[in-house]
């Protein structure tokens, strides 16, 4: 099978004027068929037919008749367009080599073999022109493209430089080159690089360019450049490694930096100075802190001293008065000093590792006390499955939670103030924890929503007039919420109470799962529990917190409502091994209650464990005289629940009721500590006979010192139990001091504890004291109740370890 021809038909002008060597040639091409011949004897036939046709070759005779065919060729270029050929007589090769001057691609003697033999030549010439054509075609193409890259190169915005790899020399240039460095084309082609730079800085400027050049194809440096009209400038060079026309070069890229060095260093040194304005802002605010707290500490401390002396009701009241008013004053002024930090952006957040529940726990039993004077049911609901160790800052979370719950306190007359602390999502190793806040009080009237947060924003002034603030108290909480990553949100209905909410996300510092509170070997899953509590929330929480550790629970709104539980339970032979009980069931007294609640099994006694609202010693006192197991103190913590009921169920029975209390509440049953010497280290007269003679009415022995030089003098002197650090003094601050006095007792082998006293409530203080060698602090005005618990609390873990 023959395959298919794919050979170009080519196209053939042929002007001879000798007949019969036309036909020769015109027979030899129409042989091998691949061939269409054009004949024509004269140049202006030749003219006409160019005008018709486009031939692929022209082959012409070299003499014709007028004798004027290169003058024609050489005239109308016609060797630019079309491959030529000629023909020409023996004895004529000179005629014909000045032929090929003028672009005649070959030439043929008239012959019979070489006109034979012109088929192969006309291939030949047919292909070479294609080569000529197609080169031709690139080379316009490169001149083309020449000419657009030098008009982007000359007329880009950025100066370029183009400069040999070989010498360094620079080759060309462009326009915003001469304009930038002051000279023309001509005077900056062939000069070194090197030749821009400032003298001084030549050598170190062209090492640099050299090593970047031959370490990377592309790299970026700034220099300084000398301009044609001998100023300086800054300028960034971007360059990269090329090749042009064979020649490795190094193409550079100039931008002007000489400004924008001079914007950033101008930047820098505002924001230098405005740094310097901050430090002395910050540091006249903790000095104003100091200053206005250490009076301030004074007159609250001697009128808390004065309360505890004997005098009238009416002096009594006056004195409650200063105090409150002092406190209140306080109050004020921690506000305003933490708004102007905030707003300063000096308030930092901090992140260590806490413990959530005890950090809930500690605002709750601070707030407890003002809930119980006003006898409003306070609950604390955290959710059972809530991890409890993160990562976060818990003082600002404390900052925030005694806020709102002291407002709801504030602002609530009768009913309840209720916590519920729960997980609201978790992603990636962290858990965003919900906090709401709620309350039965006057609340707030829908169009002031909106401006809540806002400074100094209060509903009305009566408001103000009648419950006291500054208004900066919610601004403040939205602040530090934002500042932790959260949002803080309201609902609230006039008379009907106010929901204050914030969601804040804390990475997760354990396994991600709930720490079981019950004791090691502990288990109370498949107990049964009776729990008779009026408040149907809190009674419903129990429940749950009970049966999530796997507890069977009947709840009683009253004793009378659970007495058939009892009588039911007693005649299947099983009691329960668990009763809670509000202290104040209304409907029985709780001694008979409790009485007939114990008539049961004496083998497995029935625990009885009492939910009072009452201060820690009147609830004491009840507890005795009723006869109940032990009792807890409202509102019912998650942890400290079950801490209580595992201790009792572990053994069968409660132990002596100082140590079931919690851990986390204030207890002078555990720890009285009587007899302890203490140093005390204050440089205000005041403050330091306030907190003498507090010290002084537990029984304890002081000594005091005035300044840090003093203090340390008399710590390497005697021996002490325990030490209380003013941070500042004259000559020697309380760090200092404490630095010495830990150094000395490492030489001889003692450690007294030390506890900071400050007016400070800076950011990092605390850090500062635990940096220093000091074990715990004390942000003043002193509050006897947190002195004394922080001294018996140090001492307690010293000693115990």
């Amino acid at each position: 099978m023959n395959k298919k021809s794919t050979k170009t038909i080519k196209s053939i002008l042929l002007i001879e004027d000798n007949e019969d060597h036309a036909a020769l040639i015109s027979r030899v091409f129409a042989a091998k068929g691949d061939y269409i011949l054009h004949h024509c004897s004269t140049i202006p036939a030749m003219e006409e037919m160019l005008a018709r046709i486009n031939p692929h070759i022209i082959i012409a005779d070299l003499f014709l008749p007028d004798d004027r065919i290169l003058t024609y060729l050489r005239e109308k270029n016609i060797t630019e367009t079309y491959p030529v050929i000629i023909i020409t007589s023996l004895g004529d090769e000179e005629k014909a080599v000045e032929a090929m001057r003028i672009g005649v691609m070959d030439y043929v003697v008239k012959s019979d073999s070489s006109i034979q033999s012109l088929p192969r030549i006309v291939n030949r010439i047919y292909r070479e022109w294609n080569h000529i054509v197609q080169r031709k075609k690139a080379e316009h193409k490169v001149v083309e493209n020449e000419k657009k890259y030098r008009i982007i190169f000359e007329n880009v915005s950025d100066a370029i430089l183009l400069i040999s790899m070989q010498d360094g020399c620079i080759i060309d240039c462009n326009k915003t080159a001469e304009l930038l460095l002051k000279r023309n084309k001509e005077s900056i082609t062939g000069l070194h690089i090197s030749d821009l730079y400032p003298v001084e800085k030549k050598d170190r400027y062209h090492k640099k360019l050299h090593k970047y050049s031959r370490k990377s194809n592309q790299f970026s440096t700034d220099v300084e450049v000398i301009t044609g009209s001998r100023g300086r400038l800054l300028v960034n060079i971007k360059a990269s490694v090329t090749e042009v026309d064979g020649v490795e070069v190094i193409l550079a890229v100039l931008h002007n930096i000489t400004e924008q060095k001079k914007n950033v260093s101008r930047l820098i040194n505002d924001k230098e100075t405005a740094e310097s304005a901050n430090r002395a802002k910050t540091a006249f605010i903790a000095n104003m802190s100091h200053e206005i707290r250490t009076p301030l500490n004074g007159i609250i401390g001697m009128t808390e001293l004065l309360l505890m002396e004997e005098f009238s009701p009416e002096h009594q009241e006056r004195l409650e008065a200063v105090k409150q008013s002092g406190m209140s004053l306080l109050d004020i002024i921690n506000d305003i000093l933490d708004i102007s930090k905030i707003e300063a952006e000096r308030f930092e957040i901090d992140k260590h590792r806490f413990n959530l529940i005890e950090t809930v726990e500690s605002i709750i039993r601070m707030t407890a006390v003002k809930a119980h004077e006003k006898h409003l049911e306070y609950l604390c609901e955290i959710e059972p499955e809530l991890p409890i160790q993160y990562y976060g800052d818990p003082l600002r979370i404390k900052q925030v939670l005694l806020n709102l719950l002291s407002n709801a306190i504030k602002f609530t007359e009768e009913g309840e103030v209720k916590i519920v602390v729960s997980a609201h999502g978790t992603d990636a190793g962290s858990v965003t924890i919900r906090f709401s806040v709620s309350d039965t009080g006057i609340g707030i009237p829908s169009q002031e929503l909106m401006n809540i947060f806002e400074v100094f924003r209060q509903v009305d002034s009566t408001i103000s007039r009648r419950y006291g603030g500054t208004g900066l108290g919610l601004t403040i909480a939205k602040r530090l919420v934002e500042k932790m990553g959260g949002t803080i949100e309201v609902e609230s209905r006039v008379n009907e109470g106010s929901c204050f909410s914030f969601s804040i996300p804390l990475p997760l510092a354990g396994r991600g799962e709930p720490e079981n509170a019950l004791p090691p070997g502990v288990n109370i899953a498949g107990q049964h529990a009776l729990i008779i509590e009026k408040n149907a929330s809190n009674r419903e929480y129990i429940k749950k917190l009970l049966t999530f550790h796997g507890m069977n629970c009947n709840t009683a709104a009253t004793a009378r409502e659970a007495i058939p539980y009892l009588q039911k339970k007693s005649r299947s032979g099983k009691n329960y091994r668990l009763i809670l009980m509000d202290s104040n069931p209304y409907d029985m007294d709780s001694t008979d209650i409790i009485n007939f609640f114990h008539s049961g099994d004496d083998k497995n006694p029935v625990i009885i464990t009492m939910l009072s609202a009452l201060e820690m010693h009147r609830a004491h006192e009840f507890l005795t005289r009723s006869g109940a197991s032990n009792f807890i103190i409202k509102p019912v913590i998650r942890d400290t629940l079950m801490e209580t009921l595992g201790q009792c169920l572990s053994s069968g029975s409660c132990p002596d009721n100082e140590a079931s209390l919690s851990e986390t509440l204030y207890d002078e049953a555990k720890h009285d500590i009587k007899k302890l010497n203490i140093l005390l280290a204050e440089d205000n007269l005041v403050n330091r006979t306030l907190a003498t003679q507090l010290l002084k009415k537990k029984g304890w022995k002081v000594i005091s010192a005035e300044n840090g030089v003093i203090a340390f003098d008399i710590a390497r002197r005697n021996v002490f139990d325990i030490i209380l650090m003013d941070i500042q003094m004259p000559l020697m601050d309380g760090y200092e001091a404490t630095r010495l006095i830990r150094k000395f007792e490492e030489k001889n082998g003692r450690y007294t504890p030390i506890i900071a006293l400050t007016a400070h409530a800076m950011k990092g203080d605390r850090d500062k004291c635990i940096e220093a060698g000091m074990d715990d602090y004390i942000a003043k005005p002193i509050n006897p109740v947190e002195m004394f618990g922080t001294i018996e609390k140090i001492l307690i873990e010293y000693r115990s370890n």
